[in-house]
Parts: structure tokens; sequence; C-alpha cells
């Protein structure tokens, strides 16, 4: 670019006529030194000085040659997870190279009409796939996939391949320092474009390292799973693999996402953020955050085990745990309790009313509800200001508002419960009693180094997944609180994954992209569009802009909408790209005293103009498999993923997966998997 106003590689290999021409100067020289009169060391030095000029020349032609070979074709790329390069500091994202100026300048070039050409196959090539595919099982197949063969068949990936080609001539291996990998990573894509391979990449790379590796995948994509067995396979470490399964609960892992809190409210705020509710259905939100409190409050105090089925259970009957309560908490705090229960009801037996009709027998529960209302009036009248914040004066409330009333003000909990409990999920994330699979708790994940799967079935129960993905968001959010309470100056390192994340993102996933990059947990969420974010925020356009802030690294591969390209696009630097226009000028000359009757003048000028180094029209174009990376502070890279190698003799369905998995079995069965 120094020398040229701009490099030019469209166009015919000239320089291999010239080294063809040296070569066979070169032989003249080592056959007849004599007619050049060269003799002894001179014959050799001059010889080396042709044969050096030579290689240069056709090394120069080969490159031009190559170069508009790959604007069209290139080679299959695919690795086994054995394959993958496994290293603590570094990870690996494919092959590519860094997206320069230069290669933004050969696009431009290659857009121009005279070099439409090099986008297009050749005649006979065209003419060769043509007659390969109206006959897909004869010889000129076997021939086209000979490994010399010049008319291979072109990958079914779609898309523009000269968006790598213009810059195929420096790929080498693509690596992510894993120091960047703190400030997290966010990849888009559409449908079928490779984003779940780039996310079993990774995910099998963290695994190699000895990582504890979390996967969130709401989906339950059977590919991914198969590739997290695979990888663990080759780690040694099928012993540390759980897998939960919303779907199927007979040999799922099982997890409770409200077990773990520092805070109690906290469980009343993760089962209320399923909801939503703008305008006065907040209000309702809030009341039902209330009774939830005031459930969840109790059932602690009470020491009993808090899911979403006793939750559900003592939401809608809260005169139930009035009675449950004071039952079990008042004995300890008054001596006189039972005596005074069994004075109640004395004194409120075989009463007759106003008619003179005789009253029923009261009964232990409503029995119960009158002590705790004595009690109350008593500690009031005692001047004793602390019932004001015991449990037992909201629980009293609770239990005396009206049936019709207070159902109205709870009814918002009734779908979020019914998603779960009154699905399969129940089994998995609201057991009863100890459960012989294993049972998934973050904490032991961070600190034992696990490697836990987690397929929410969200194609079965969509709402489910949603539920639960968000409370597992808080709880992870709780640990991370806690780790920082506990130890500030440790770290505890987690691979995050997070397929389709929109699915998940409410204000809890915010606050974990703040604070879990100082805690070691490293997040890579991944997601179609950025207006999936944005639906989820409502009218609030800020939400997604604080998302997309938190995240370091964003791989973009091929995508279908204008708003998540531009996104991408104006993360990036303009540059400047330049263009040749041709200019011809004739001038009459009327007197044409020396016979010249006009002067004619062709020259060719150099315009400029600034353009994005990437277009948005370039996302639309990319094929299968291949994406932009912007990380490091803006450094651009563009990469092709590798595709997966076949893995014979893996389980081909899920049950037999979790089968093998959580029943302690491992993987014994399936030492002969190629991996």
């Amino acid at each position: 670019m120094s020398r040229y106003a701009f490099e030019n590689l469209f166009r015919e290999p000239i320089e291999l006529y010239g080294g063809v021409l040296l070569l066979i100067i070169g032989l003249f020289l080592y056959l007849f030194p004599y007619l050049f009169l060269l003799l002894g060391v001179t014959k050799w030095v001059a010889l080396a000085l042709v044969l050096g000029l030579a290689l240069k020349h056709i090394t120069s032609g080969l490159r031009v040659f190559r170069f508009k070979r790959r604007l069209l074709q290139m080679n299959a790329f695919s690795m086994s997870t054995q394959a993958l390069p496994a290293n603590r500091h570094q990870l690996y994202l494919g092959e590519g190279f860094q997206w320069q100026p230069i290669h933004r300048q050969r696009l431009h070039l290659l857009n121009q009409l005279d070099n439409q050409g090099y986008l297009q196959p050749s005649k006979l090539y065209q003419w060769i796939d043509t007659a390969a595919r109206r006959h897909p099982e004869g010889r000129l197949n076997q021939w086209r996939t000979l490994p010399l063969s010049p008319f291979k068949p072109m990958p079914d990936i779609g898309g523009k391949p000269s968006l790598h080609g213009v810059g195929s001539d420096t790929e080498q291996p693509v690596y992510l320092h894993q120091h960047n990998r703190n400030s997290h990573m966010v990849v888009f894509g559409m449908t079928r474009v490779g984003k779940t391979r780039l996310m079993c990449n990774i995910v099998a790379q963290d695994i190699r390292n000895g990582e504890a590796v979390l996967i969130i995948d709401p989906k339950s994509d059977l590919e991914l799973l198969q590739d997290i067995v695979a990888a663990c396979k080759v780690a040694g470490r099928d012993k540390d693999l759980m897998i939960l399964h919303a779907g199927m609960p007979e040999f799922s892992a099982k997890y409770n996402p409200l077990n773990n809190f520092v805070n109690i409210s906290e469980i009343a705020t993760r089962v209320t953020g399923a909801i939503s509710a703008e305008g006065e259905g907040q209000q309702f939100k809030d009341f039902a955050w209330k009774f939830l409190n005031i459930v969840s409050t109790c059932l602690m105090e009470m020491g009993e085990p808090i899911s979403y089925a006793t939750l559900a259970f003592y939401v809608t009957r809260p005169k139930q745990l009035l009675y449950q309560y004071g039952e079990k908490m008042f004995p300890m705090k008054d001596p006189r309790y039972q005596e005074k229960i069994e004075q109640i009801l004395a004194e409120n037996s075989n009463k007759i009313d106003k008619k003179g009709n005789k009253k029923g027998d009261m009964t232990q529960q409503e029995a119960v509800q009158v002590y705790v209302e004595n009690y109350i009036q008593e500690t009031l009248e005692r001047g004793d200001r602390s019932i004001y914040d015991a449990i037992i004066v909201d629980l009293h409330y609770a239990a005396n508002l009206g049936e019709e009333y207070y159902s109205k003000i709870t009814a918002s909990l009734g779908p979020v419960f019914d998603k779960i409990n009154k699905t399969s999920a129940r089994d998995v994330f609201s057991w009863e009693g100890e459960s012989t699979l294993p049972v998934i708790r973050l904490e032991e994940v961070i600190r034992d180094k696990k490697v836990v799967y987690m397929g929410l079935d969200a194609l079965s129960n969509e709402a489910m997944a949603k539920a639960i993905s968000q409370a597992l968001i808080a709880d992870l959010v709780t640990l991370i609180g806690k780790l920082y309470k506990t130890a500030p100056d440790k770290k505890f390192p987690l691979c995050l994954h997070v397929d389709e994340f929109s699915n998940m993102v409410r204000d809890e996933f915010i606050n974990l992209l703040n604070k879990a990059g100082g805690a070691g947990i490293k997040v890579a969420a991944y997601t179609q569009t950025v207006n999936d974010l944005g639906a989820v925020f409502g009218t609030n356009k800020d939400k997604p802009k604080m998302l997309l802030g938190n995240f370091g690294t964003m791989i973009m591969l091929r995508v279908a909408n204008d708003d998540t390209a531009e996104v991408f696009v104006n993360c990036l630097e303009r540059t400047q790209t330049r263009s040749a226009v041709p200019y011809t000028t004739t001038s009459d000359k009327p007197d044409a005293q020396d016979g010249d009757f006009f002067t004619t003048q062709n020259t060719d000028s150099v315009s400029e103009e600034y353009q994005s180094i990437i277009e948005v029209n370039h996302l639309f174009s990319l094929p299968k498999g291949q994406a932009f990376v912007l990380t490091d502070g803006g450094k651009l890279y563009k990469i092709r993923i590798p595709l997966p190698e076949a893995q014979k003799g893996l389980p081909n369905n899920f049950e037999e997966i979790l089968k093998k998995i959580n029943t302690k079995s491992g993987l014994n069965q399936y030492e002969e998997v190629k991996l």
C-alpha cells in the first residue's frame, strides 16, 4: 500500500510467466554456462540469483492464483473432541485471521463490476457440477472426491465464501486469552449456523481444563449433551458429570433453586420473578411477594423444607400454616401453651347460640387462632413493640383475610406453581424425601469442580423453563455474594454457559454479569437476536443496553436481523477504501498543422471513501460455521469453527445417557468410543 495506490490481487498471475522464463534461463545457465561466459564460481552465483528470482516470481504468482481460488472454495474443516486444543491460558475458537483494513479493501474491490467473475465458478466447473448432481451415485461424483481433484464439490454452507477468502492466505489458529473471559462472552447467530457447535467446542475445552462447568440448555439439545459426555470421557471426568433433564424425572438429577439463600426474602423474589407485571399488575405481584415471604419465613423458622410444592400448598392455606406454626413454635415460647389451648377449647364447647341451638365443639385449629389473637393482644398491652416485626402478626393477618379477597391477590402465583408442581418437573425441582439420584448444589459444583448439564425441556413447558432458569440465576447471584463475604481474596472459578439466554434474562442476569467476573465466574451467553432481549424488558430500552455493555467479547455468526447486525457494526471503526476511476479526455485541434486532428488522454484517478470495516450485509452473508469475533478492546477476527467428527459408540438418546451418568455406572460400557 505504500508503493501503490492499492493492492490488486484480482488480476492475472503474470508473475508466473516471468518465473517460468527465469527457470528456463536457469536451465540454460546450468547446461550451457559457456554461452554466458560464466565458469566456475560465477556460474553458481548467477544460477542462484536467477533461481531465487524465479522462486520469488512463482511464489507471488501462486499467491494470486490461490487467493482467487479461495474466494470460492475452502477446504473442509473438522475436528474431534480429543483433537481440540486444551490450554488453561488460551481458549481455541477456530482457524482464522485478524481482520484488517486490507481485507475491507479487498472486499471493496471484489464488489466492483470488473471483478464479479471471481464470485462464480468457471463454466467447466458448473458443467461438471450439474452433471454430477444429475447422477449422484455415478463415477463422476467419486472422481470429484479424490484429494487432487480440481472439481471438488463445494461444501453446503451457503453464504459468501469470499468473506473468509480475502484473508485466508494468513489463516492460523485464533485464541482468546482466558483472562478476557472474566469480562464475559455473548454469541449471536440464527438457527442452524453453528452457534451450538461453537458452544460445544468451548464447553469441551473447559471440561478438559478441569474447570467447574455449568451448562443451561433450555431446549435440551442431544448433540450438545453427547459432546459433553465425550469431553468428560476424554478428560477422565465422567464421574464429575451430573445431568438434569426436566422432562425425564425418573433418571434426572435433582435441583431445588429455592434451597440456598442468605436472606429469606430472596425466596419470594425468585418465585415472583417469573410473573410478568406492568402497571396495575405490579400491585398484585407485590401482594403475592408479601404473602410468599410470610410463608417462606414461617417454613424456615419451623425447619420445614422450602420448595415450590410446600410454598404452593401453604400460600393457599394460611390458616393451616398458622395452626402448624403455632403448634410448633409457641410451646417453646410459652410453658403454659397447651394449658391455655385446653382452656380455650373448654370455654368454647357446648355453647348455645341466640336461637338456642347448640354450637359444635371448637376445633384445635380454631383454638390456636384464638390463642394467637390473645398472644398478640397481650404483647401489645405489655408495651412490647417487638411484636410489630414478628412474623406471627403478618401470618395472623393473612389467615384472617376474606378467602375471596385473599385468593384474588394471590391468584398470580397459581400459574407459576402449576407449571412446575403439576408437571413432570415437580419430581426434579420439588421432590420429597431422600433422593437416590444426584442432587445439584451450586456451591458444591464450584468447590468440587463438577460438570453439570441442565436441560430444561422448554419445548414442552416453556413457562416452567423460564421460571426455573430465572430462579437458578438468582440462586447463583446469591452464591456469588456469599463467596465475596466469606472469602473475598479467593477466586471460585466457574464456566457458565447459557444457551437461548433471552429466556432467562431479567434484572438478576444483569446483576450476575456485574458481579460474576470478580468472583472468577466466566459467563458465555448464546442467543439469536438482540430483539429477543428487548422483548423481555418491554418499554425499558436501557436494560438491553446495560446487558450488552457487560460483555467484553462479542461473536457474531450469520444473522438475519438489522438491529442485531448493527449492534456489532456500531462497535467497529471506519476505514478508508480506495477505487480506481478511469478518466478519458479528448480535445480537437482546429489547425491540424502537423496532421493531428485531436488528442486523447487516458488516466486512472484514485477515489477514497470511509466505510465501516464490516458492513451489515457481511453479517447476513456469512457461511455456516463462520463468525466475526470482537474482543480484547476492539480486536476483530474472522474465524472458521471446526465441524464435529463422527463419534461412534456414544449413547444416542437422553434416557440412556441419564441412566449411565446419574446412576453412577459412568461410561465404562463405552470404552471403545472413538472420540
